[in-house]
C-alpha cells in the first residue's frame, strides 16, 4: 500500500506539474517539485476550514488532484515515446529506494517528538484541521508545519496507523528522483548544483538509513527540511550557472515549502529572493513557471500564516513578536521559545545555558559528534585536496565559478548566524551546514575539474543505488534489532503501544494525562504530565 501510495502522489505531481509549467522550457524534475508543491499547499489550506467538514473536503480535493495528475501523465505517455538515457538505472533505483522506504517505515518508533505532538497533530488535522486555540492544550500544538497536512492527506489515503509513516519517505523518493534526473543529463553532471546535492546526499542517505527509527518510521522534520534546503541550493546554483527562470522558479518554491515544513527555512526563501532580484537577468523564459512559483509562495505563506493565527494568535509562534487580536490567543509564548533556545544550547542543563556562556565548551563538543557537522569537517579537507589537484586543469578555469557560489555562501553563513542565535541544535543547522560543505567542494575542484570528472561519467547514474545498498547494509549491521525483529503487536504494522493515561476533569473539559510528557495517539485533548490540570 506504501509503494502505491507514494507511486499515485508522484505521479500525479508530475502531472500537475506539466500543467503548469505549460509553455516553460522545463524538464520532469522542474515539474514534479511544482506539482507536489501545488498538491501539499492545497491539504494545507483545506486543513484551515471549520472543523467538522475537513474530512469529506479532504478525500475530494484529493482525489480530484490525484486523478488529474495521473491522466495528464497518462495521456502525455501515450503521445511520447521519447527515449530518456539512464531509464534503466532510474526505474531500478527508484523501484528499491521505495522498498527500503516501505520496510523502514513500518518499523517501531525512536522519535521522541512523534509520541511528543506529531501524532496528535496529523490525527487532528485529518479529523477536524485547525482548531482555534489548539495551543492553549499544549505548546507544542502551535508549532506549524505543512508536515501535519500532508501527513493527513496520507492517513486519509490509507490507514491512521499509517499515513504519517509515509511522510519521510515521500520526500525520500523525491530527493531521489531530482539526483538521479540530475545525473542522467551530462550538461547537469558538472553544474555547481549537482555537485552540492551529491556531497549532501551522501550523508542524508546514510544518517536517514542507519536512524531509520528516527527519520522514516515516524516524521522526519530535521531530515526533511535538509532535503528541502539542498535542493534549494541547487537550483538557485543552477539559475545563476545557467541563467534558466525554471530553475529560479523551482528554487522559489522548494524554498516556501521548506518554510512551511520548519519556520527557520524562511531564511533560505528571504535569501533566494533577495539573490534573484539582484541576478535578475535572464537568459531563458519560463514566464509560467515563474507566476505559479510567486502564487505558490505566496500561498505558503498565507497558509502558515493564518494556521498560526488559528492555533496560537500569533504570528511565527512561539517568537512571541506578532500578536493576533483574538480571544483564544496564548498569553505568552515566550517561555516556549526561550525553552527551544535554552534546550539547543544545553540539553538536560538549561539553567546553565540561560545563566552564562558556560555552555559553550559542551555544546561545541557535542556538535562535532553530529554525523552532519562530521561530514562538514570531511567536505572541507576534500576541498582542500581538490585545490591542490585542480592546477592541472587551469586551462580550462573561468571566474564564473566565484560569482555563482559567493551568493549562495553568504545564505549559508547568514542561516548559520540565526541558527546559532536562535536555537543551535545540529539538527536544526543541517540544512545550511551541508550546503556550506556542497559549495566548497564546488569552488575548490573548479569548473574544468568538476567536468573531467564527469566527461566519461555514464556509470554516474547508479551511484545513488549504490549509495542506498551500502548505507542499508551498514544500518543492518549496526542495529539488526530494529531491522530484523519486527512486533506489529495485532496490527499489520507497527502501531506505537497506547500509555495508560488518567483522565482530569477541569473547567468541564476532560483531559488526558499522559504517564510522560508523551500522548503518542491518545485521544485528545491531552497534555503532557508536567503541563498539570488547572
Amino acid at each position: 500500500m506504501a509503494i502505491g501510495i507514494w507511486a499515485i502522489v508522484l505521479f500525479a505531481s508530475l502531472g500537475l506539474g506539466t500543467v503548469a509549467a505549460a509553455g516553460s522550457r522545463s524538464s520532469a524534475r522542474h515539474r514534479i517539485w511544482m506539482g507536489f508543491s501545488l498538491i501539499a499547499v492545497t491539504g494545507a489550506a483545506v486543513s484551515l476550514a471549520p472543523p467538522g467538514g475537513v474530512t469529506s473536503l479532504f478525500r475530494v480535493v484529493v482525489i480530484v488532484m490525484f486523478v488529474v495528475g495521473v491522466g495528464v501523465v497518462i495521456v502525455g505517455r501515450v503521445r511520447s515515446r521519447s527515449q530518456v538515457p539512464g531509464r534503466v538505472a532510474l526505474v531500478i533505483t527508484v523501484l528499491v529506494v521505495s522498498l527500503i522506504a516501505a520496510f523502514m517505515a513500518l518499523g517501531a518508533v525512536r522519535n521522541y517528538d512523534t509520541g511528543l505532538y506529531h501524532l496528535q497533530l496529523v490525527a487532528l488535522t485529518a479529523a477536524d484541521g485547525v482548531s482555534p486555540g489548539l495551543a492553549q492544550l499544549h505548546d507544542r500544538f502551535g508549532f506549524t508545519s505543512s508536515l501535519w497536512s500532508i501527513g493527513a492527506q496520507l492517513e486519509l489515503a490509507s490507514t491512521p496507523t499509517l499515513g504519517f509513516r509515509l511522510v519521510t519517505g515521500l520526500f525520500l523518493l523525491l530527493f531521489v528522483f531530482e539526483l538521479l534526473n540530475r545525473l542522467m543529463v551530462c550538461s547537469y553532471r558538472a553544474s555547481v548544483g549537482t555537485w552540492v546535492m551529491s556531497a549532501g546526499s551522501v550523508v542524508l542517505i546514510a544518517y536517514g538509513l542507519s536512524y531509520a527509527g528516527r527519520t522514516f518510521a515516524g516524521i522526519g522534520q530535521d531530515w526533511i527540511v535538509a532535503v528541502l534546503w539542498l535542493v534549494t541550493t541547487a537550483y538557485l546554483a543552477d539559475w545563476l550557472q545557467y541563467r534558466r527562470r525554471a530553475d529560479l522558479a523551482i528554487a522559489i518554491v522548494v524554498a516556501a515549502l521548506a518554510g512551511s515544513v520548519r519556520p527557520f527555512a524562511w531564511v533560505l526563501l528571504v535569501g533566494v529572493l533577495i539573490v534573484g532580484v539582484i541576478y535578475r537577468r535572464s537568459e531563458v523564459r519560463s514566464v509560467a513557471l515563474m507566476w505559479w512559483s510567486a502564487i505558490l509562495a505566496g500561498m505558503w505563506l498565507i497558509v502558515t500564516a493564518v494556521r498560526d493565527a488559528l492555533a496560537s494568535g500569533w504570528l511565527l509562534f512561539p517568537l512571541g513578536l506578532l500578536p493576533i487580536p483574538v480571544p483564544w490567543r496564548v498569553d505568552d509564548p515566550g517561555p516556549t521559545a526561550e525553552a527551544v533556545t535554552l534546550w539547543a544550547r544545553a540539553p538536560f542543563d538549561m539553567e546553565l545555558a540561560e545563566t552564562s556562556w558556560d555552555w559553550f565548551p559542551g555544546w561545541v563538543a557535542r556538535v562535532l559528534t553530529d554525523w552532519v557537522v562530521v561530514w562538514l569537517v570531511a567536505l572541507l579537507l576534500l576541498a582542500a585536496v581538490l585545490l591542490t589537484v585542480r592546477k592541472r586543469f587551469a586551462r580550462r578555469e573561468s571566474s564564473v565559478s566565484g560569482a555563482i557560489i559567493a551568493p549562495l555562501l553568504v545564505i549559508q553563513m547568514a542561516a548559520l548566524a540565526a541558527w546559532f542565535y536562535a536555537a543551535p541544535d545540529p539538527r536544526f543547522g543541517w540544512g545550511p551546514l551541508l550546503a556550506l560543505g556542497g559549495l566548497a567542494v564546488a569552488a575548490a575542484a573548479g569548473p574544468g575539474l568538476r567536468q573531467a570528472v564527469v566527461d566519461r561519467g555514464g556509470w554516474l547514474v547508479w551511484t545513488p543505488l549504490v549509495l542506498v545498498l551500502v548505507s542499508f547494509a551498514f544500518a543492518v549491521v549496526r542495529d539488526p534489532g530494529w531491522w530484523l525483529d519486527r512486533q506489529y503487536a495485532g496490527s499489520p504494522v507497527a502501531v506505537v503501544p497506547l500509555p495508560v493515561a488518567d483522565v482530569d476533569i477541569a473547567g468541564d473539559v476532560a483531559r488526558t494525562v499522559g504517564p510522560d510528557d508523551r500522548c503518542w495517539r491518545t485521544a485528545v485533548p491531552c497534555v503532557p504530565w508536567y503541563a498539570g490540570i488547572d
